[in-house]
């Protein structure tokens, strides 16, 4: 069974934190190109992170979490 053309393909990155952001971009539909106007990270470079092909930078991770309404923290584990 294939997917319908529009289906947002799953990020294939190793991390979970980027594959947890990348969810969540999908989730609320917004496209490379607007994702790029927000956050001031370029729609081949969210690209690549998705894809496995290129690990962000912090400052840029922070930039495209805080332009979906997240914040980057660091929790405490048990």
């Amino acid at each position: 069974m294939t997917a319908p053309p529009c289906a947002k393909k799953p990020a294939r990155t190793a991390s979970p934190i980027i594959r947890q952001l990348f969810d969540r971009i999908d989730d609320a539909g917004v496209p490379g190109r607007e994702l790029q106007r927000r956050s001031g990270v370029h729609h081949v470079t969210l690209s690549k992170w998705k894809h496995g092909t290129n690990a962000p930078r912090l400052t840029d991770f922070e930039a495209v979490a805080q332009a979906m309404g997240f914040s980057v923290v660091l929790v405490p584990m048990d």
